[in-house]
């Protein structure tokens, strides 16, 4: 008959049960460590720099020249009704007004004025005293030494003053016929060129056909 052998135990690292508690102790430790670093990263945090002062957040004080400087720039546009430029001119000029550079560019983009309006008024005016053309008018509203409009709103102007530019053409030819003792043909050639007048064909001959009446 055989001998009775003891069982051989199974050591107790090849075990489940001791895997499964190794881990759940490894998982709780982790989180605890994780939970310890985020805390003290707060604590550590600088508070000043979560913080939005009432400085930084408070608007700035307009300067009182820049407040003065808006208000003649509301009574030029109500009077003579400058474009950007032109009021800008107006503003610094050091006979005239004598603002900063600041404080103008201030007045002029924070004062109320349609620009379009004002060059139409401007174009009006411009067309009752010289006699020309509407692109000479056009030239003239968007002419840096000029009024210095925007091409949009001189564009704007022409379109809606209404001008009789045959009546300027003769006008014109008139000018010219005393002044620099021209040729109806010269007169008309300098009336619809685009170094002269830059009239149109039609109102350059209906002008020098006035001249023969």
């Amino acid at each position: 008959m055989a001998d009775n052998q003891t069982p051989t135990k199974t050591p107790f690292w090849k075990k489940a049960w001791f895997w499964v508690l190794v881990v759940l102790v490894v998982a709780i430790t982790w989180g605890a460590l994780a939970a310890n670093n985020s805390s003290k990263s707060t604590a550590d945090k600088d508070p000043a720099s979560t913080v939005v002062t009432e400085k930084s957040s408070s608007k700035k004080k307009v300067p009182k020249s820049y407040k003065e400087a808006l208000n003649r720039a509301d009574a030029y546009v109500t009077n003579t009704h400058p474009s950007r430029k032109g009021l800008y001119k107006l503003l610094t000029n050091k006979k005239g007004e004598g603002f900063s550079a600041g404080a103008a560019t201030y007045a002029v983009g924070h004062v109320s004025a349609d620009w379009n309006r004002n060059a139409t008024i401007r174009g009006a005016q411009i067309a009752k005293s010289k006699h020309l053309s509407k692109k000479g008018l056009y030239n003239e509203l968007t002419a840096a030494s000029g009024e210095g409009f925007a091409k949009t709103e001189a564009k704007y102007a022409v379109e809606h003053i209404h001008v009789n530019y045959k009546k300027n053409a003769a006008a014109a030819a008139i000018t010219l016929q005393k002044r620099e003792h021209m040729s109806a043909a010269a007169i008309e050639a300098h009336l619809a060129s685009d170094n002269g007048e830059k009239f149109t064909k039609a109102e350059a001959a209906f002008a020098v056909d006035q001249l023969h009446e």
